[in-house]
């Protein structure tokens, strides 16, 4: 065939061996956007159609069906013409399907948004996915289980951004770096794993799994548009967490476009906190949220110097039974029992509110550590867009404001809660960069400690600001 004579040519140096006799079940290309990943799967479908003498079958595959017509489908024709081989193909756009002329060959198109669609293909032997990170270890089983064939070599093709869908702000949390990559630190790899799953008639079965894991960057793939590298290489400096995943490849979270704390820089703000002796314990909370979320500061001068602490958060989940505000306060008095005289809080006003065993939350932990002024929270809460705009006022100015790297919920929350024109952006609590309860604790605690005891934007001088 006309494509066995092209590769050298056409292919990128990092996609070759995908291209090399191998017994690979399950191919991973990824890495950064512009790296031809898309291409090289398009182009490693046609060449398999190419040395198949019958019965090939392609699933080409992503979340949506309605956007395969433009991209992966779109892709696998390109390469058809491009081999000059469109004499043995016939194509349909409704339902998205190419017709091999001399082998039985078929690319067929499959969305998850009809998930039955996928397991109806019969005896495919190979799956395209583009845009893998969008599935779930669900979808992504249905296609391993799916890709059989008696007789005929089969494989996956998985091709992915390593941006981690909103909800998950770590790798550990991600079903697929947890099932494919966490038993190394290399990017590109060679493995094999026993994967277990139910068929359809219910009986357990263990599949054998070779793959390999393919990574690239935007600078290996000589055709990607100098403005588009050089956009690449200035985010280190302008948006540092887009630059992981768009830039190095590296796993991380999605952009986010409209950052609420932009001041907050983890260079300058995390590090390692001491907590200092003699100095009371601030414990900021928000109580409407499940886990209640707490954050513990220390506010102090040293040798006239005014500091910022972030000690450490606190997250209690609810226990049938025991209300998380009773856990909370079981939790300080045996961490902290030598310090309850002078531990303080503030917080969210609606615990008032909220009710915890026939009490408001703020009367029980008052009942039980006899607050009196220690209490520190206003009649209601500030003004969402007014406490974000102090928050970055005291992060850009205040000269020595720190939070232990422990407080990693916090941290990312500070990173990546975004805001619109009406405040934080809370429409998906279910999405991390939505969440902004460990966010909040800072806000609460920042506009009684900093607006109503004492203005820090009125009188910035006392807080070393000049």
């Amino acid at each position: 065939m006309q494509a066995t004579r092209v590769l050298k040519n056409q292919i990128l140096d990092v996609y070759l061996p995908l291209f090399e006799p191998n017994d690979i079940d399950l191919e991973f290309l990824y890495g950064t956007r512009d790296t031809g990943k898309s291409k090289a799967g398009a182009q490693l479908a046609v060449f398999e159609w190419s040395k198949t003498k019958e019965d090939f079958s392609c699933m080409l595959v992503r979340k949506v069906k309605a956007t395969i017509k433009g991209t992966i489908y779109a892709n696998v024709k390109s390469i058809i013409k491009e081999w000059q081989l469109s004499n043995y193909f016939h194509s349909i756009k409704s339902p998205l399907e190419i017709y091999s002329k001399i082998n039985n060959g078929i690319f067929t198109g499959h969305g998850f948004d009809d998930g039955s669609k996928v397991k109806s293909m019969f005896n495919p032997t190979m799956a395209l996915v583009e845009e893998g990170d969008q599935l779930s270890q669900e979808d992504f089983m249905m296609i391993l289980t799916t890709v059989r064939h008696n007789y005929i070599k089969t494989k996956v093709v998985f091709m992915f951004n390593p941006e981690m869908p909103k909800g998950i702000d770590k790798k550990e949390e991600w079903w697929l770096w947890q099932d494919w990559f966490s038993h190394t630190n290399e990017k590109s790899f060679t493995n094999t794993k026993l994967v277990e799953y139910i068929d359809d008639d219910g009986n357990q079965r263990i599949l054998k799994i070779k793959y390999r894991a393919i990574h690239s960057t935007f600078d290996k793939n000589p055709y990607c548009p100098p403005v588009r590298k050089a956009m690449y290489h200035l985010l280190k400096k302008t948006n540092p967490a887009k630059w992981l995943p768009y830039a190095k490849g590296e796993w991380g979270i999605r952009e986010i476009k409209s950052p609420a704390i932009v001041t907050f820089n983890s260079d300058k703000h995390v590090g390692k906190v001491e907590m200092v002796e003699g100095v009371p314990l601030l414990f900021w909370l928000d109580f409407n949220v499940d886990p209640l979320a707490c954050t513990v500061w220390q506010i102090y001068r040293e040798n006239g110097a005014h500091k910022i602490r972030g000690v450490r958060e606190i997250k209690i989940k609810a226990k049938e039974g025991v209300h998380n505000t009773q856990q909370l306060i079981d939790f300080i008095k045996l961490n902290y029992s030598d310090k309850l005289h002078s531990i303080c809080f503030s917080g969210d006003a609606t615990g008032n509110m909220g009710r915890s065993e026939g009490l408001s939350n703020w009367i029980q932990i008052n009942n039980v550590f006899t607050l009196g002024r220690r209490l520190q929270v206003p009649k209601s809460n500030p003004n969402v867009n007014a406490s974000i705009d102090l928050m970055n006022y005291i992060f850009y100015n205040h000269p020595d404001l720190l939070l232990d790297s422990s407080m990693e919920t916090t941290i990312f929350e500070l990173k990546y809660t975004e805001r619109d024109d009406k405040g934080l952006i809370k429409d998906k609590r279910s999405e991390a960069t939505q969440k902004a309860d460990f966010l909040d604790t800072v806000r609460y605690g920042f506009n009684y400690h900093f607006l109503i005891a004492d203005h820090i934007q009125k009188y910035p001088s006392k807080f070393g600001i000049k």
